[in-house]
């Protein structure tokens, strides 16, 4: 018992300066969001709270869209907070059943009224499940683009990778950049045409415009009020915990 109070201590100490920016994305307001992503229409939106520091985000603020021309359905998640230098929600869906077909790394073309904007776009496929296509990107706290590393796939990157994993499950990789993660996903029996990737891109440039926007947007005066309500939020869950510890029974925000 004193181990998990330990840790918690530790977590909600290593988040307060944050605390406040989850709990503004937390509470995206459904209107809001609709406007930064038009033409497309929010349908549906669903908040996933984890019960642990996941490594699938604490928080998933999720967004069913749709097209009004198109008819196009697709989700667009925003998922909150990853403690390590970048995240690859590519391992998500390989370890739901997934299968990656190609990755590539995009540097350039997003609308200058978007910003910096470098991220990642994977084409996936499973059997029985037709063809997936994935966007996402990162930001940290301040709203600033964390580039996909250049080193991506290689070696060096994989052994980082497999360590901040193995302090991941232990907890103790605390205090690294807090990231935030914006992803728009897509799925279809056949292949994606040229003109459907152009689509979807729309939709995360806003989706991922938005998200800088507000990570952006808080004011020094909200930090003491909403970090407060975040670790009562995070003190309730532990303490619903049989013995303190957490369960990890969600899947990916696809």
């Amino acid at each position: 018992a004193f181990h998990s109070v330990a840790l918690y201590a530790h977590y909600a100490s290593a988040t307060a300066d944050t605390g406040h920016l989850v709990e503004r994305i937390v509470a995206l307001d459904r209107n809001g969001m609709e406007q930064a992503l038009k033409p497309w229409r929010v349908v549906d939106e669903e908040l996933i709270e984890r019960e642990t520091i996941s490594e699938l985000g604490r928080f998933s603020k999720v967004y069913q869209v749709q097209h009004p021309d198109t008819g196009t359905r697709a989700t667009v998640s925003i998922d909150f907070p990853f403690y390590r230098r970048w995240h690859d929600v590519c391992d998500c869906y390989v370890n739901s059943g997934w299968r990656q077909k190609q990755k590539k790394i995009v540097r350039s073309g997003a609308p200058r009224e978007v910003g910096p904007c470098e991220y990642i776009r994977a084409e996936l496929t499973r059997e029985g499940g037709g063809d997936g296509h994935l966007v996402f990107a990162n930001l940290n706290e301040d709203g600033l683009l964390v580039a996909p590393p250049n080193d991506l796939g290689d070696f060096g990157y994989l052994l980082n990778t497999f360590i901040n994993k193995a302090q991941h499950a232990r907890q103790v990789s605390l205090n690294p950049r807090k990231l935030f993660q914006v992803q728009v996903w897509h799925q279809q029996p056949t292949a994606h045409t040229d003109a459907k990737v152009a689509e979807l891109a729309q939709l995360f440039f806003a989706a991922f415009g938005q998200l800088r926007h507000e990570l952006r947007a808080v004011e020094p005066g909200d930090v003491g009020r909403t970090t407060v309500q975040l670790q009562e939020r995070q003190s309730a869950s532990l303490r619903q915990q049989p013995g303190g510890s957490a369960s990890e029974d969600s899947p990916p925000a696809h």
